[in-house]
């Protein structure tokens, strides 16, 4: 079952794809005429034509693979929902005969219907995506410079298919077995011998084992913080009418309190995350805070309490949107990014580096 933040990102995924598919075919088609960053730089104007022609090729072919390993993916969803059914069918025979504990049938139960609940909302949500063909069905047409699609969709890249994508090449393809821990280690050590003196002493064996325990240690406690004790997923995407919506996702599994924007948090005994909105201008180097970013911030469906921060309870989400256009920007040209801060360290930073347009909204010019 997907998190609330992964389905916005394959829904996302889906309205870039038709919105790359659109433009390039405006392009091709004459009915659009091509903005400078639409075209690679110094490209000939000879070769525009095609080069349009070539990006809707792109985005089609592209569009077509997600729509595949969708279509996938809600089958295989349905084929877990009919299995789930015919052994709760089962269970309840068998509950009948007496076989089954009463408890252990109560609890079976209950899984079973959670699986039920949750591989059918997960066809579902493959089911409406499908069904829509359009950018602006499916949300709003999302305008990007033309180059700029393809790496987009990187960063709203989810698994589509029922199989993860991060799964080796080697593990999928038949026949071949992927290389075990072992044979991967002893491959890195004939890597890394040439870089050794041909003979180790006495102190260069505890170097080398004080570096080890160092570096098993760290593993370790990213390990435990990232998943035994969860993490906080923060993610920013367009929305229409050029607004950002800022999404939190608590993972662990106590209470976290969140302050959008960061000053929110004044005059607390502590919060947890801070939200800032930064902006840097042409010729400059530093991202510097943008005061009074307030009124450009909305929790849920208004503004939070007293503008105040957020308690978000274990297993909980919560959403702000921003809207640009009302912060105060001496410099219309500049950059922005969205910046989370635990304490001083950054955990999350999300440039606003392209516009989106629906009914006539737009956010942030882009960058290159």
């Amino acid at each position: 079952m997907l998190s609330r933040i992964e389905q916005d990102r394959l829904e996302r995924r889906a309205r870039l794809l038709c919105s790359w598919r659109e433009k390039a075919r405006a392009l091709a088609e004459g009915r659009r005429l091509p903005r400078e960053q639409d075209l690679p730089q110094s490209m000939d104007a000879r070769k525009t034509a095609a080069y349009f022609d070539d990006q809707h090729r792109k985005a089609q072919r592209k569009l077509d693979d997600f729509r595949g390993k969708l279509r996938e993916r809600m089958e295989s969803a349905q084929d877990l929902v009919r299995v789930a059914l015919h052994q709760q069918k089962r269970l309840t025979a068998k509950a009948a005969e007496g076989h089954v504990d009463a408890k252990a049938v109560n609890e079976e139960n209950k899984r079973l219907q959670t699986e039920i609940r949750r591989r059918g909302a997960e066809a579902n949500l493959c089911n409406a995506v499908l069904a829509l063909d359009t950018a602006q069905a499916l949300g709003g047409f999302i305008d990007l410079p033309l180059p700029r699609y393809a790496r987009e969709l990187e960063r709203f890249k989810v698994s589509d298919s029922s199989d993860s994508d991060s799964h080796d090449h080697a593990e999928k393809e038949p026949g071949k077995k992927a290389p075990s821990s072992a044979s991967g280690a002893a491959d890195w050590l004939k890597r890394l011998r040439p870089y050794f003196p041909q003979r180790l002493g006495r102190w260069d064996f505890i170097a080398i084992s004080a570096a080890l325990f160092t570096v098993v240690a760290a593993s370790l406690y990213f390990l435990y913080s990232t998943q035994f004790s969860g993490a906080i997923a923060f993610d920013l995407l367009p929305a229409p009418q050029g607004t950002w919506v800022l999404s939190a996702e608590n993972r662990t599994p106590r209470t976290v309190t969140v302050a959008v924007p960061g000053n929110a948090g004044q005059g607390l005994g502590k919060t947890d995350y801070a939200v800032y909105v930064e902006m840097k201008e042409p010729g400059q180097t530093e991202f510097r805070r943008l005061p009074d970013a307030e009124r450009a911030w909305l929790y849920g469906g208004g503004p939070g309490k007293d503008n105040g921060p957020v308690e978000l309870g274990s297993g909980l989400n919560a959403k702000w949107t921003l809207s640009p256009a009302k912060l105060a920007m001496p410099n219309r040209d500049a950059l922005l990014r969205v910046v989370v801060l635990s304490g001083r360290r950054t955990v999350y930073a999300q440039e606003l580096a392209f516009e989106t347009k629906s009914g006539g909204g737009t956010a942030a010019k882009p960058r290159h």
